[in-house]
């Protein structure tokens, strides 16, 4: 089920900032639960994805893309949430490196 929330709801922007920064950080250093995103990541180098496992940031667009159409209302404005949501997760990434 999807949640479609308008995007002047504080409180799940906040949430999906955070969501779309912890998937990213799985996905991009961790290597999980039997060794599951090691090997996920292996098999984006074999299909010449490795710029998208190298950069964090470049990850966290593609997974806030995904939470974003999950979350909130699909249109227009979706492009500019995207864009904050991942830019969120950005700052909080070079805040903690």
């Amino acid at each position: 089920m999807l949640l479609h929330f308008a995007f002047n709801n504080w409180l799940w922007l906040v949430i999906s900032i955070l969501c779309v920064w912890r998937i990213t950080s799985l996905l991009c250093y961790e290597a999980g639960p039997f060794d599951i995103l090691s090997r996920l990541r292996k098999a984006m180098y074999k299909f010449h994805l490795e710029g998208l496992v190298e950069c964090f940031h470049c990850m966290g667009f593609w997974v806030s893309i995904l939470i974003v159409l999950l979350i909130f209302e699909p249109g227009i404005p979706s492009i500019f949430e995207i864009l904050a949501v991942s830019g969120g997760a950005s700052i909080i990434e070079r805040f903690i490196s």
